[in-house]
């Protein structure tokens, strides 16, 4: 009896093992998944900072069941998929999941090798027998999950698909079409995410398979199970969540126009950052080579880190400040020996590796939805509102999206007075209840995010903002220049030009409540460098006079960064530069019979508009010009 029991308690022991590398690792069915819910958490607490003021994101709060295919039965070598119902959220995270699926195809296509230090970007070495009896498809992992060129092409859940589907949902007036291609849109998201996902592990970005049948714990019998892809605490990267990613990965990820650049900096971020158990090379206690024949990375290196002789740790200091535990040597009999990664080293890895992959998750999803702009034009005094859906082109959506479906009519205490039909960009109908001076907005609903309209006045002309342009010369007022390296100085005497038509694609404008907000951003000149722009002007009531001015005006490339701000206060509207009263259009500063002899064509390359030229002048002598439309 006493045998039994030592045997079973035995067998206990064992078989927590197998589960605890099993129901922990980095795998689909747990970290996956997780990973997919805390990036869309994340932009949801986030999402001022990742998309436009008109736009709420609330994926998780979505609570309708959108009809499509899921992995039901996962497998090896062979799956079924049945139609399930699923919320917005539950699709994203499935994506997580089924993107393995099935598990023995998905393993040797997941690998990204930046530096193709074997002289493929796809996974060429085996870590287990079974690799050989398996045909290498020589496919890297982000040409499988973005699918934008032919080696993506047999991939049913790519990004380039996902686009087309999202594209069929929001053109379809028919609600079960848009719901069963908004079901497939989100599941391939969460597929990319999990791309996204395994550019921040360690192993998928090198060379060097790390399969594991048995996790962690056995895994050597019949692989080479990777440490950090199987020790991870999958229940802890929710708190990451407000822990800083590196800020130079930070830096481009806020400026990528991408999918693809973003997954494709963030392995090579990973890859130079960071080993695999068997790809540790350089010199600590004696030379250390690499365990995997293909695992001689240029970098990182054991002897560009800070070892401490009294714990026997190798660390490294990135540069948000974070001392990262990079390896370990200590052996119980021979005391140092071949360098290591354990549990300990995963942890503190995780404090660099999970903010890198939420933050880049992010701005996936900052990129995979569309950018539209809703106005309400008019609102007749029979209550007939007549408005447009406009969808502004980004380099991830450059054909145009022309809406068609629902719009929801709020008023302003936020409730919805009635649901509007949109047709290809146009949309109109009668709310015979409305009464002047009443404050409307329209809302665009579709899964997971809400884009609403700027508030409109019944009895009002619409203000038709088409650009701004801003000039400031021979400046008194102290502006800010700062420098890469540190250095900033404030200029006495200075100039500044910035504007844009607001139908670029990568400018946003609204006018709410007398303050006027454009931007530029994520626009990449042909010299590489981004530029980031923002005007924000405050008018009083009268619209007569500027009671603030913040332009503020960003460049960052391999150089570093520059940055410019000027604010400008109670700037007077000069009466001497016409006899002409004028200003918005619509208000009883606009005399648009006499301003039409004003008109001027200004060219924006591809972009030519009839302007009216309104012109401040500043104290210190400096213009401001702001476009208005008077259509």
């Amino acid at each position: 009896m006493k045998t039994k029991n030592i045997i079973a308690v035995i067998l206990g022991f064992i078989f927590y093992y197998i589960l605890d590398g099993i129901i922990f690792p980095w795998g689909n069915v747990y970290a996956h998944p997780t990973f997919n819910e805390v990036i869309v958490k994340f932009i949801e607490l986030n999402s001022s900072k990742y998309f436009p003021s008109q736009y709420s994101i609330k994926f998780s709060q979505d609570a309708v069941k959108y009809k499509g295919e899921a992995v039901t039965s996962p497998g090896y070598m062979e799956i079924g998929e049945s139609e399930v119902d699923y919320t917005i959220l539950e699709w994203i995270k499935h994506g997580g999941f089924s993107a393995d699926e099935p598990e023995i195809p998905a393993s040797v296509r997941h690998f990204y090798d930046p530096i193709m230090l074997s002289g493929s970007k796809y996974l060429t070495n085996r870590g287990t027998f079974i690799e050989q009896y398996y045909p290498n498809p020589q496919i890297n992992a982000i040409d499988w999950a973005i699918g934008d060129n032919p080696k993506g092409e047999d991939n049913n859940w790519t990004l380039q698909k996902g686009k087309q589907f999202l594209k069929i949902a929001l053109e379809s007036a028919d609600e079960n079409t848009k719901k069963e291609n908004a079901a497939k849109a989100f599941r391939c998201l969460g597929e990319v995410l999990h791309n996204t996902g395994d550019m921040g592990c360690p192993p998928h970005t090198r060379n060097d398979s790390h399969a594991a049948p048995f996790g962690y714990t056995f895994g050597f019998i019949f692989g080479s199970p990777d440490p950090t892809e199987e020790l991870l605490n999958v229940n802890s990267i929710a708190i990451y969540m407000d822990a800083d990613p590196d800020p130079a990965l930070k830096s481009f990820c806020d400026n990528a126009t991408t999918i693809r650049s973003i997954n494709e900096k963030f392995a090579e971020y990973t890859n130079a950052n960071f080993f695999t158990t068997q790809t540790i090379n350089g010199f600590g206690n004696s030379l250390i080579k690499p365990i995997n024949e293909d695992g001689n990375y240029p970098k990182p290196l054991v002897n560009d880190l800070e070892y401490d002789s009294d714990d026997y740790i190798y660390y490294k200091v990135f540069p948000n400040q974070y001392k990262i535990k990079m390896l370990k040597d200590r052996y119980y009999f021979v005391f140092r020996g071949y360098p290591y990664i354990d549990k300990e080293c995963v942890s503190s890895q995780a404090n660099i590796l999970v903010p890198n992959i939420i933050y880049a998750g992010a701005n996936v999803i900052r990129l995979f939805i569309p950018k539209f702009q809703i106005t309400i034009s008019s609102v007749s005094s029979e209550g007939e509102i007549k408005g447009t859906v406009k969808h502004l082109q980004t380099s991830e959506f450059n054909s145009i999206i022309q809406y068609s479906g629902k719009i929801e009519i709020y008023n302003s205490n936020s409730s919805k007075i009635s649901t509007l039909e949109c047709s290809s960009g146009n949309f109109s109908g009668t709310i015979s209840t409305l009464k002047t001076d009443d404050e409307i907005y329209a809302v665009l609903p579709f899964p997971g995010v809400n884009v609403r309209s700027n508030i409109f006045k019944v009895g009002s002309i619409n203000y038709n903002i088409i650009g701004c342009s801003i000039t400031l010369r021979n400046l008194t007022a102290d502006f800010k220049q700062a420098y890469p390296n540190g250095y900033s100085e404030t200029i006495k005497d200075g100039s500044l030009s910035m504007g844009f038509p607001k139908d670029d694609p990568n400018a946003s404008v609204s006018f709410l409540n007398g303050t006027l907000i454009q931007e530029y951003s994520n626009y990449q000149h042909t010299d590489g460098q981004f530029y980031t722009e923002k005007i924000t002007i405050k008018f009083d009531g009268t619209m007569e006079n500027i009671t603030s001015l913040i332009a503020s005006w960003k460049r960052t490339g391999n150089f570093g960064t520059y940055e410019n701000r000027i604010t400008a206060l109670n700037i007077p509207r000069d009466k001497t530069v016409s006899s002409l009263r004028y200003g918005f259009s619509g208000s009883n500063l606009c005399d648009v019979s006499k301003i039409v002899s004003l008109y001027k064509l200004e060219d924006y390359g591809s972009y030519t508009y009839s302007l009216i030229d309104q012109t401040w002048k500043c104290k210190d002598n400096s213009d401001l010009v702001i476009y208005i439309s008077t259509q």
